[in-house]
């Protein structure tokens, strides 16, 4: 039973190795303000110059005085074009932003991953390529 038990916490272990972080694995859609994670998401797919996920969606939110809960959420798809814009900060003054501008923003279908350990050492690095819609 012993040797059960440590051989289930080696398993364990490896299983969460590298949940220290993941660098340069995220497809960010942009009019959800959401990462979808090509490493852990099952459903972030790629297809005609497009990226799609499934994503949970809150449809009915109760607020108290302190707390804003969602009661009641939907799962639906989630699309971000491979290539769109976005907005930068162009001037700044007294450390606010005085002037933006709109700059080109292309998300690459591959992607070179770094995954860390929790104290930010890189365990291993991978070259990935989300995957193709079905």
């Amino acid at each position: 039973m012993y040797k059960l038990i440590i051989l289930f916490a080696l398993f364990s272990q490896s299983l969460f190795a590298g949940v220290g972080g993941i660098e340069g694995g995220s497809v960010h859609f942009q009019k959800d303000s959401t990462w979808v994670n090509m490493v852990y998401s099952r459903t972030l797919c790629y297809k005609e110059k497009a990226y799609f996920a499934k994503s949970k969606k809150c449809k009915k939110w109760e607020e108290d005085s302190d707390n804003r809960t969602c009661v009641k959420s939907k799962i639906e798809t989630i699309i971000q074009p491979m290539h769109s814009t976005r907005q930068r900060c162009k001037k700044y003054a007294d450390d606010r932003c005085v002037l933006w501008e709109t700059v080109p923003f292309t998300q690459k279908r591959d992607r070179i991953v770094k995954f860390k350990d929790e104290d930010g050492n890189v365990l291993k690095v991978e070259n990935l390529r989300v995957k193709s819609c079905n």
